[in-house]
C-alpha cells in the first residue's frame, strides 16, 4: 500500500500538482509509476498470495509471468526514452517548445506496451523449459525440464538492458562535457524536467540490480529452490528485491525534487488538518 501511494503521489505532482509543463519526460517518469501501480496490484500480490495458497492454473501463471516480464521491459525502455529525448532536446531540436509532446507520449507508450507484451509472449510460447517462476506458480515441473535443463535464455531482455547501459552511459557523458556550454534556452527545458542524469543513472543501476538478481534466481532449478540457500533467493526476488526496486525509484525522485516534496507535504497537511493553510 505504501509503494502504491507513493508513485501514485508522483503521478499526481506530474500531472495536477506542478506549474511545469507537461514534456515529454515528465509524462514518461508518470507512466512509470503506473507501471509499478500496475506491479503491485498483479504481480506483487498475487505473488505473495502463492506462498500460503494452492498452485494456480497454467493459463493464470503464464499470464502473470507474461504481465511481469512485460512490466520489466517496458519501464526500462520508457527510462531509455526519457533520456533519449532529453539528448533530442539539447543536441537537435532547435524549438523544443513546440515538440509535440502529447503525440509522441501516446505513441511511444502505445509502441513500448505492444512492443514488450508482443516479445514476451513470443518468448513464454516457445519450446523450451519455462523459467523458475513459472514452475513455482504452477506448483510442478514442465517438460522438458525434468532434466534439469536450463531455461530458455530471454534474449530480447538481455539485449535490451545492454541498449540502456550504452544509451545512459553515453547521454550522460555527452550531456555532462555540454553542462557549460547550454545557452539559456536549454538551461530552462533542463530544469523543468523531473529527471536529472543523476537520477537517470540511478533508475538504470537499480533496474540493472534487478536484472542481475533475476538472473540468480532464473539458475535456480526447481527441485533446489526449498533448499538452503537457493530458497533465500526465491524469497527475496518475490518479497524483497521488488520493494525495494519500488522503493528506491520513489526515493530518488523526491530526492532531487524538492518542490515534489514541499508539494505531496502540503498536500497531506491540508487532507490532515482541512483549511490549516487559511488559518
Amino acid at each position: 500500500m505504501f509503494g502504491i501511494l507513493v508513485a501514485y503521489s508522483i503521478i499526481w505532482f506530474e500531472r495536477f500538482g506542478s506549474d511545469l509543463k507537461r514534456m515529454f519526460v515528465n509524462q514518461t517518469i508518470s507512466s512509470v509509476c503506473w507501471s509499478i501501480v500496475i506491479w503491485i496490484v498483479f504481480v506483487q500480490i498475487p505473488d505473495m498470495i502463492r506462498y500460503f495458497s494452492n498452485p494456480f492454473s497454467n493459463t493464470f501463471c503464464f499470464i502473470h509471468l507474461l504481465i511481469k516480464n512485460a512490466l520489466l521491459m517496458q519501464a526500462t525502455m520508457l527510462f531509455d526514452a526519457a533520456t533519449i529525448v532529453r539528448y533530442l532536446f539539447i543536441f537537435w531540436l532547435k524549438d523544443p517548445f513546440h515538440f509535440q509532446d502529447d503525440f509522441w507520449y501516446l505513441f511511444a507508450n502505445l509502441w513500448i506496451a505492444s512492443f514488450s507484451l508482443a516479445t514476451q509472449f513470443i518468448y513464454l510460447y516457445l519450446p523450451g523449459c519455462q523459467p523458475l517462476n513459472y514452475s513455482i506458480c504452477t506448483g510442478q515441473n514442465h517438460p522438458p525440464c525434468l532434466a534439469s535443463i536450463p531455461p530458455k535464455p530471454n534474449y530480447s531482455t538481455l539485449i535490451l538492458h545492454l541498449f540502456s547501459i550504452t544509451t545512459h552511459i553515453f547521454v550522460t557523458v555527452r550531456l555532462q562535457l555540454h553542462k557549460r556550454k547550454l545557452n539559456q534556452m536549454q538551461i530552462s527545458i533542463e530544469m523543468q524536467n523531473l529527471t536529472d542524469y543523476r537520477t537517470a543513472i540511478s533508475n538504470l543501476m537499480v533496474m540493472f540490480v534487478l536484472f542481475l538478481f533475476l538472473v540468480m534466481f532464473n539458475k535456480v532449478l526447481p527441485e533446489k529452490a526449498n533448499i538452503f540457500p537457493h530458497y533465500l533467493i526465491v524469497y527475496g526476488c518475490h518479497m524483497f528485491v521488488p520493494s525495494l526496486v519500488i522503493f528506491s525509484i520513489c526515493l530518488m525522485y523526491y530526492i532531487r525534487q524538492p518542490k515534489l516534496r514541499r508539494t505531496i507535504y502540503r498536500e497531506l497537511v491540508n487532507w490532515i488538518r482541512p483549511g490549516h493553510n487559511e488559518t
